[in-house]
């Protein structure tokens, strides 16, 4: 049943014309369509006298058909709505605007409920945070509403923000989507805002360790903020290390920084901070480039030929990251040997070459049984201790040699190999296994999870009596003497194996053991990989929440108490304490409520990480932006004031459908919208009576025409 005409109309009733046709589909519109030739013939084509007469026998015959009824609904009138949008962004929570917010959320509820038949929704929308950078989506999340949104009832909508919006793209949608209705902009902030704001233009996202990399960036002053001469630098923080670089204002500047170890590089930037300003969250930004090593230099020296010799060699070559340099030393200068070196296929040891020209093109030098024969002079010793005290790494995988007056450790390097030779050689079969400090160290933690697993080891059979001086023992073996031990010694790493039958666990084919995942994360741990670091806080972010972790040293390690300071004058302490789930480490979780900057101080360590992003949209300009925003309406036929004098204006109806703005008030459609609650449908004659006045219709019709058939006969004769 269709309604075709309305008859009458109220606030309580309507009434319409419609129709409840027969017969349907295909022979309906067979039928009008037939009807409706029948009509043009009978119009144009028949004789003029009777021609009324033969029309309303069609007309009444199409009645029968298509069956008209009166149709009278009972309504009842609907509130008209207005949807009212606020921006909780960040910068919404500047100084004045959340005051502002309030005073317009009350005035538009007022404003509204004053007019007749209408009501308002106040709909918040957060900041989006799913994304990597935080961004004021506002027209989306209008948009999205919207689709949602019974629009028979939406008299118009308002949006209360700063202007900061990052989806202004979005704008030909959100005109679709509001069809004939307003949208108007209540904009928060004050008018000569001031704000410096530090911009990044250009970094790396990764670099090569040992190089150095280039970030450029600007210092933006907005408004009318002066700032003196001795406030025109900016503080950088890399690592330990700070130091300041000065700035011209809204000029870009370029630093050059070094790209120090793998993994994540945190570059601070910070800005003086001035008076006057709106903010200070976007005087500082932080920077990371992904350290990443192009090659892994090694320098392995073997003092002589025997069966772990090529364990080391396949270890190394089959890294295609590593570049090798391997020297075995087959020919013990000491030795009585009359064969003439011209007579030997030997290559000479380039010792000054090595140890004094190269050494610092090295990553790491490993000592694979060594002693100190006569081929090193003691200075070269000390190079190789300088090499490790300025960052270098040193691994030795100490043999017999290592107890006897030759060691290594009767050279400079004693200062750093972290044990002492004590005794003799002992020699039995033992496992290696993990002492409690490898328990939790993040070097061989996986390794005493497989253990506890039950995966079985090989043995190995001799380890060196030595007494561990200073650094962490990892690995146990013969009477639970140290095994693994690791140190750090100045800028660099050392690590130091007693016992020279690892290879054994290549070798093995009954019983094996985790040959290459142990000495993989030894070598990683010496490069400095973040991840297999002790003592280094891991910082992990979910949306606001972050959580921290660290590793424990010790079963007797139970908690550990976090400093953090953050933007904006955060601070607060974390306890971290050991989770039932993963009893290796120390967890703790806090809400970071703003991007930022924050500071980490433990056990005596300071750490810096960019939680958040610190150079997201939202922080880019936080300055009210009014100009935008009166463009935004204007192109959507609608108003945009500032919040002071927008307070000051009433909101009224109007009968335009198009055009919303007025200079002196807010303008909404004077529509209305109403709820069918009953209905009846009453025919105007049953199908019989429309069938009865056919029948007279066609009767009269042929009478009529029988009467002009007698008349032109007789004038015929």
């Amino acid at each position: 049943m269709m309604d075709y005409l309305t008859l009458f109309q109220s606030d309580m009733q309507v009434g319409a014309l419609t129709f409840a046709p027969l017969i349907e589909g295909w022979l309906l519109w067979f039928f009008l369509g037939l009807s409706a030739a029948l009509f043009i013939a009978l119009c144009f084509l028949a004789p003029a006298r009777g021609r009324v007469l033969r029309l309303l026998t069609l007309v009444l015959l199409v009645a029968v058909i298509l069956n008209p009824a009166i149709k009278q609904s009972d309504r009842q009138p609907e509130k008209m709505r207005v949807l009212a949008f606020i921006d909780q962004s960040y910068s919404q929570d500047l100084a004045p605007r959340p005051a502002q917010i309030e005073q317009l959320k009350n005035w538009l509820s007022n404003e509204v409920q004053s007019l007749s038949n209408h009501d308002i929704e106040l709909i918040p929308i957060a900041q989006n945070n799913e994304q990597e950078s935080q961004r004021s989506d506002l027209l989306s999340a209008v948009i999205q509403r919207l689709e949602d949104e019974n629009l028979s009832t939406l008299s118009g909508v308002f949006l209360v923000t700063d202007g900061q919006i990052h989806d202004l793209d979005k704008k030909q949608r959100l005109q679709t989507a509001l069809g004939a209705r307003p949208f108007h902009i209540l904009v928060t902030g004050e008018e000569n805002e001031k704000d410096l704001r530090l911009r990044l233009t250009q970094a790396p996202p990764y670099g090569i360790v040992g190089d150095r990399v280039q970030i450029k960036l600007q210092v933006n002053i907005d408004g009318d903020l002066d700032v003196p001469e001795d406030q025109r630098y900016l503080r950088l923080r890399y690592g330990s290390d700070e130091r300041e670089t000065t700035f011209t204002p809204n000029e870009e500047i370029t630093i050059s920084l070094p790209i120090e170890h793998a993994g994540q590089n945190v570059i601070m930037v910070e800005a003086p901070i001035l008076d006057g300003e709106i903010s200070t969250a976007n005087n500082s930004l932080g920077v990371v480039v992904k350290g990443v090593r192009d090659r892994l230099k090694v320098l392995l020296v073997s003092g002589k030929p025997h069966a772990g010799g090529r364990m080391w060699r396949n270890l190394l070559k089959s890294d295609p990251s590593v570049d090798l340099v391997h020297f075995t030393i087959l020919r013990d200068p000491t030795k009585q040997d009359p064969t003439s070196p011209d007579e030997l296929s030997l290559i000479a040891f380039p010792v000054r070459e090595l140890f004094e020209v190269k050494i610092d093109e090295f990553d790491l030098i490993i000592f694979d049984r060594y002693d100190q024969t006569r081929i090193l002079p003691p200075a070269y010793y000390q190079n190789i201790l300088n090499f490790v005290n300025q960052g270098g790494a040193y691994l030795e995988a100490s043999g017999p040699s290592f107890l006897g007056p030759n060691s290594t450790y009767r050279t400079p390097l004693q200062r750093m190999i972290p044990s002492a030779p004590q005794g003799g050689e002992k020699i039995g079969a033992f496992i290696p296994q993990i002492s409690d400090i490898g328990r939790w160290h993040p070097v061989t933690r996986p390794l005493a999870q497989r253990q506890l697993d039950g995966e079985v080891w090989a043995s190995w059979f001799r380890q060196l009596d030595i007494a561990k001086r200073e650094g962490k023992t990892l690995m146990t073996g013969l009477d639970e003497e140290p095994l693994l031990i690791l140190h750090e010694y100045g800028k660099g790493r050392v690590a130091q194996l007693t016992s020279d039958h690892i290879w054994l666990w290549e070798r093995t084919a009954a019983e094996s053991g985790p040959f290459y995942p142990l000495l993989r994360r030894i070598i990683h741990w010496l490069m400095k990989e973040p991840e297999l670091d002790a003592d280094t806080l891991r910082i992990e972010q979910f949306g606001k929440q972050v959580r921290l972790s660290l590793p424990r040293s010790t079963d007797g390690q139970s908690s550990i108490e976090v400093h953090i300071d953050g933007p904006e004058g955060m601070s607060q302490t974390l306890t971290l304490y050991a989770s039932e789930g993963d009893q290796a480490l120390l967890t703790g979780r806090f809400d970071a409520q703003r991007p930022g900057i924050y500071q980490f101080s433990y056990a005596g360590q300071e750490l810096y990480r960019v939680i958040g992003d610190i150079n997201a949209p939202e922080l880019q300009s936080m300055r009210s932006n009014l100009e935008g925003m009166e463009k935004l309406a204007d192109d959507l036929n609608s108003s945009a004031r500032a919040a002071e004098r927008a307070l000051k204006q009433p909101l009224a109806l109007t009968g335009s459908n198009s055009r919303f703005t007025s200079s002196h008030r807010f303008l909404l459609p004077d529509h209305a919208a109403y709820r069918i609650i009953g209905s009846k449908t009453t025919p105007l004659l049953p199908p019989f009576g429309w069938l009865l006045l056919s029948l007279l219709a066609f009767t009269l019709l042929w009478w009529r025409e029988g009467r002009v058939k007698q008349y032109k006969d007789f004038n015929h004769r």
